[in-house]
This record gives structure tokens, sequence and C-alpha cells, in this order.
């Protein structure tokens, strides 16, 4: 096993992937020994000499790709509790590009990674949770495993706690505290935090309404050209919310949110009055 590490990494001696698939698969098939009482005895190397020969076949290193033995091989990692095993597999299986698709292995896997405290599958098992189909969908655990990824400073997760609290999915529905979740975020550039808290400002949603606020999170949106930003920018410079009253650079932010598909950019440029909407439509991170 170290012979192999030493060859894929090249340490203290020229890389060599085809030396290190070599090596990883002579270790990875030795067996775990078992003690006169039927109990595992660790031998070290044998369960990480998996998990790399799986990740040589998975991405082509020394040999070429093959999906198929690269997920045997997880799977072998993966029943040793090895939780980076564990979540790899989980995403082959949902890709479908070798065994058979099966949701509810996959998620088996990623919860048993996520157990382990990797954040990453923590992540992945709150958005099947969140987003999966129907008979698998749970809000509470959803919230529940974004909070647990939240707390290891996964920024999406953190974003998504955001959202669930906006929204009141899987929690009591509460702006002040998905305000709190997006500021915390804020300076991570996911331009979904920015247009939410201008919606939040510009609305008032659990706090007093903030034109020049809402103006600023709509502006850094805009940079993303993410459409309704630059609609309400739109509305902003045509009524004069916190800034004075500009009706050609109005029309610009409409003409830009028109051409990227908002309705109700349209049909302002019409001339037709408009009555902004009640349920605003918040935007989401995958």
């Amino acid at each position: 096993f170290n012979l192999g590490l030493m060859y894929r990494y090249g340490l203290g001696i020229k890389k060599d992937f085809k030396q290190a698939f070599d090596w990883f698969k002579k270790s990875a098939n030795g067996n775990i020994a078992l003690d006169i009482n039927g109990c595992k005895i660790d031998k070290p190397g044998i369960v990480e000499a998996q998990f790399n020969l799986a990740q040589l076949y998975h991405h082509g290193f020394g040999t070429e790709i093959d999906l198929t033995n690269a997920m045997i091989w997880y799977e072998k990692a993966a029943k040793n509790n090895m939780k980076e095993a564990q979540f790899n597999l989980a995403k082959l299986i949902l890709e479908g590009n070798s065994f058979d698709y099966n949701f509810e292995q996959a998620a088996k896997y990623y919860e048993l990674a996520a157990n382990q405290g990797l954040v990453e599958a923590q992540f992945n098992l709150a958005q099947l949770y969140h987003y999966g189909p129907s008979f698998f969908q749970n809000y509470k655990k959803a919230y529940e495993w974004y909070k647990k990824s939240s707390n290891q400073g996964f920024k999406e997760s953190t974003f998504n706690l955001g959202l669930m609290n906006q929204y009141g999915r899987g929690v009591t529905q509460n702006h002040i505290s998905a305000r709190k979740y997006y500021h915390q975020i804020e300076s991570n550039n996911i331009p979904e935090t920015y247009v939410n808290l201008g919606f939040i400002y510009h609305y008032g949603l659990g706090t007093p309404v903030d034109a020049k606020k809402a103006k600023h999170y709509f502006e850094k949106a805009a940079k993303f050209n993410f459409a309704e930003a630059d609609y309400h920018l739109g509305l902003i410079y045509r009524d004069g919310r916190g800034v004075i009253v500009d009706t050609k650079l109005a029309e610009s932010f409409f003409q830009k949110a028109e051409k990227n598909g908002v309705f109700e950019a349209k049909e302002i440029l019409k001339r037709i009055a408009l009555r902004e909407p009640d349920d605003i439509n918040l935007y989401e991170v995958r």
C-alpha cells in the first residue's frame, strides 16, 4: 500500500500511476484477518488501498477508466466504513453510469458518510431530502442535515437554511432568521444570496423596508446577470426609491430584464400599469 502511495504521489520516487495501480491492487486484494473470536483485526492499508484503487479506475490513472470496477472497489471500502468511499459510491449510483440506479441505496451511503461527519455527504443528503422525489422528500430532515453541515462551515448549507426559513420548509417561517443566515455568507459570492437579500429589504420581509440596502444587494446580484435584480433596479429608479428618479436608467434595467424573460419588465416597457407581485419568487441554489 505504501509503495502505491509513493508511486501515486511521487513521494521520494518518480510518479508512476501504473506502478501505483499495480501495488494498490495487490494490497486491496488482501483479506482482513479475524481473531479466534471472529473479530476483525486491523491490517493497515487494505481499506485505503481499496479506495485508492477505486479512484484510479474512476479517473483512469494507470489504467483505463472503468466505472464498474471503480464502484466494486468503492463498495468494498464503503463496507469497511470509509466515509470517502461511501460518498463517492453514492454519487456514482445516482449518476447511473455503471450500477443500476438505486436512489435509496445512494441515500443510505450518503447517510453512512454523513453520520461520520463528512460535510459534503451531509450537504448532499440534505439536498436529497430537500429536492428529492416525493416519496423521499422530508423538509425537516433536510433542515437538520443543512444545520449540521452549516455548523462545519459549509456555506451552501447556510444559504439553504436561509431559504428554508424564508419559505417555512422544515421549520416555522421566519424572515428574521432567513436574513441572519444570508448575511452570514454574503461575503462568499453566492449570487442567490444577494438577490434574496434584495427582496427582503425591498419588500420589508421581517425588517423595515430599506431602499438603500435593497439597491445595494440588487446591484450585486445584477453583476451575475440576475434578471429579477435588473427588474427591481428598474423599479427603484422608476419610482425614486432612495434615489433620484431616472427614467432612462430605469428603462435600461427593464430592457435587460425583458431580454432575460421577466414578463413584468416587458409590460412596463409597453407602458402598461404594473402592480408589484405579492408572491415573491426567491431563488434557490443547488
